[in-house]
């Protein structure tokens, strides 16, 4: 198990070293139609600079959805404490 955890912690490294690598345009396409999981665990890795340039150009309601599953915020249903 361990081994798989490392491993796949090295995939993401490479995706995080890729995505800093491409035209922000580029890659916010990409990051909106990614899995969410998967695409905030990339941005919590990015630079903040490259992250920053990436998110200005996600659609606003998936930059949304990504900087609220980052901070770990879970919006509250309505009628519920």
């Amino acid at each position: 198990l361990e081994d798989r955890v490392k491993a796949d912690e090295e995939k993401v490294e490479v995706l995080v070293q890729m995505y800093s690598n491409m035209k922000p345009q580029q890659a916010a396409k990409i990051f909106e139609t990614m899995d969410e999981d998967l695409a905030v665990e990339i941005i919590g890795k990015m630079k903040k600079k490259n992250a920053a340039e990436i998110m200005n150009l996600v659609k606003p309601e998936k930059a949304q959805v990504l900087s609220e599953k980052f901070s770990g915020f879970q919006r509250k249903v309505a009628n519920q404490p």
